[in-house]
């Protein structure tokens, strides 16, 4: 139980280098912000310490959105989470209702449960109810009207997927909101949970107890007979069974955010814009499609029986098989460079 635990620390201490890498992500361009209604609306939640238009979110935004035209959807819409005023202040300049994805020096239990990083995914997550509320069942964008056409796609990276799991649990997210989603996409979740430990090892029961799971985080390798967690700890639920079949959670093996591995910031830090978030692209797209379609034939916004899981672009996750433990994150990457290369993409 002490080595678990001193385990977690480790971890915990290492993921505030996370200010210097975030401080080099993206160099910031002006964010389009609030757009008018249109057929898909896509919005970003960054990461911690990001600036707006970080590479997290210019794969996202580029990958998404190249996916949803091949399948038909020409219309895309684009936003981040602290800026859709459009008027992409500095951090030290947001309103206080503005997301601020805050840099993460300490990451103690103190912290995160009643410091700067709380404060942060709080405000997140009452700015991401009252805008889409208000887009779904008020004024909408330009205050004469809901888009009640339009198909919603929601990304978050590290702190902002914890902003998102935070704002689907909430309570705060009116009926409209959630019957127009077509896919809520998390990565790296500091929140993540991979399912059980058990169910993992033999890789079952995928579909009625850890249906959100993408990516090659093999479940419980970096905590030896339990789940690897993310490293604040699971979220419980970790995601409302009204999304089964529009959400996904994508972790990459040994990314330290959402494994705890001690070692893995740099995998946290350049598997999402490189990998993740364009492998996961077919997937969300091909999904989202299904849900514009219904909101534009007649049908009902409620949620559609026919969603699946299991798409072309990524599939269930497969059984880990390799039976080396990397110790460096060299290795870790290497070995995930290998398994992309063969077009193994789930």
């Amino acid at each position: 139980m002490a080595r678990r635990v001193w385990r977690r620390i480790g971890s915990l201490c290492a993921l505030s280098a996370v200010v210097f890498t975030a401080t080099v992500f993206g160099l910031p361009s002006i964010a389009h912000a609030d757009p008018g209604c249109t057929q898909a609306y896509v919005l970003f939640v960054r990461g911690s310490g990001s600036g707006f238009d970080s590479y997290q979110a210019s794969a996202f935004k580029n990958s998404i959105t190249s996916a949803l035209h091949s399948r038909g959807i020409g219309s895309v819409e684009w936003a981040e989470l602290g800026n859709l005023d459009g008027d992409y202040d500095p951090p030290e300049k947001l309103a206080a209702t503005e997301y601020p994805a805050v840099r993460v020096d300490k990451w103690s239990a103190a912290n995160t449960i009643n410091g700067n990083y709380n404060n942060s995914v709080t405000i997140g997550k009452n700015e991401l109810a009252t805008h889409l509320n208000d887009r779904y069942a008020g004024d909408g964008p330009t205050g004469s009207g809901s888009c009640s056409k339009e198909v919603l796609i929601l990304g978050g990276y590290s702190q902002g997927a914890d902003v998102i799991g935070r704002a689907l649990n909430s309570g705060q997210l009116g009926q409209a909101v959630w019957d127009h989603i077509g896919f809520v996409a998390l990565y790296g979740d500091p929140r993540f949970y991979p399912g059980s430990v058990g169910d993992r090892i033999a890789h079952a029961n995928f579909q009625p107890n850890w249906w959100w799971v993408r990516g090659d985080d093999p479940g419980y390798f970096v905590n030896p007979f339990s789940s690897d967690l993310g490293v604040l700890g699971a979220r419980n639920p970790y995601a409302p069974n009204v999304l089964k079949g529009r959400f996904g959670s994508w972790c990459a093996a040994f990314d330290l955010v959402c494994t705890g591995w001690p070692f893995g910031l740099s995998i946290h830090a350049g598997a999402y814009q490189n990998t993740w978030i364009p492998n996961s692209a077919g997937e969300i797209a091909y999904v989202a499609k299904l849900k514009y379609n219904q909101l534009n034939n007649g049908g009902s916004a409620s949620s559609v029986s026919t969603y699946v899981t299991t798409p072309p672009a990524t599939a269930e996750p497969k059984p880990w098989v390799s039976a080396s433990f990397p110790t460096t994150d060299s290795t870790r990457l290497a070995l995930s460079s290998a398994s992309n290369s063969s077009g193994n993409g789930a």
